[in-house]
């Protein structure tokens, strides 16, 4: 919730954890469910982030709550997410480590998601790995065991100054199933490691 000052003792009693800065685009950015191609970030060939464009990043002090601290239960019909209390098959995963990720963590994910949702059927792909300090990071990863052929994500550093937004459009959502119905490419996290999953 944005807010116009410091949190208050009181509220922070409420639950409140903190306040924060997060970025918002200003007025200037157009408010659209398409994609426009006018905001965007463009990607390198190593499938980084590499600069923003068509941004307006405004710092807007936010309230930060403890969404478990609701006295109303968060429902994905609702508000598009929720919170599960779940026992972790595998509770120490290794997320620089991508054969853990890869073997481990998605099918625990397909598995929550199919459970919550009823879906018959569940993909888990994409994950970005974003770390301040990407250079020990990135040592970290390959140190573990990058996909072989060297496709996997690779480390990006927060969005912050690109501010709060969602990944997908009216658009993009149907054109990214597309991509992923086509063959592995240099950047995919498959790579080199084709398999199929049912």
């Amino acid at each position: 919730r944005r807010a116009g000052g410091p949190l208050t003792t009181n509220q922070l009693h409420r639950g409140l954890a903190t306040s924060a800065h997060l970025y918002y685009q200003g007025p200037s950015v157009p408010r659209t469910l398409t994609s426009t191609g006018c905001v965007g970030v463009h990607r390198n060939l190593a499938g980084s982030d590499s600069d923003f464009f068509g941004v307006d990043s405004v710092p807007t002090l936010c309230e930060i709550q403890d969404g478990r601290q609701s006295p109303e239960p968060f429902s994905l019909d609702t508000h598009g997410f929720e919170l599960v209390d779940e026992t972790r098959e595998n509770p120490h995963i290794n997320y620089f480590a991508p054969t853990e990720l890869l073997d481990q963590y998605y099918p625990e994910c397909e598995k929550l998601v199919s459970r919550r949702t009823g879906a018959s059927r569940v993909i888990a792909f994409d994950h970005n790995i974003r770390a301040k300090s990407r250079k020990p990071a990135a040592e970290a990863a390959n140190s573990r065991g990058a996909p072989a052929g060297g496709g996997g994500p690779s480390i990006q550093e927060p969005l912050i100054t690109y501010g709060v937004h969602n990944d997908y459009t009216m658009a993009s959502a149907p054109r990214r199933v597309e991509q992923l119905a086509a063959p592995a490419s240099a950047n995919d996290t498959w790579r080199g490691k084709p398999r199929v999953r049912t």
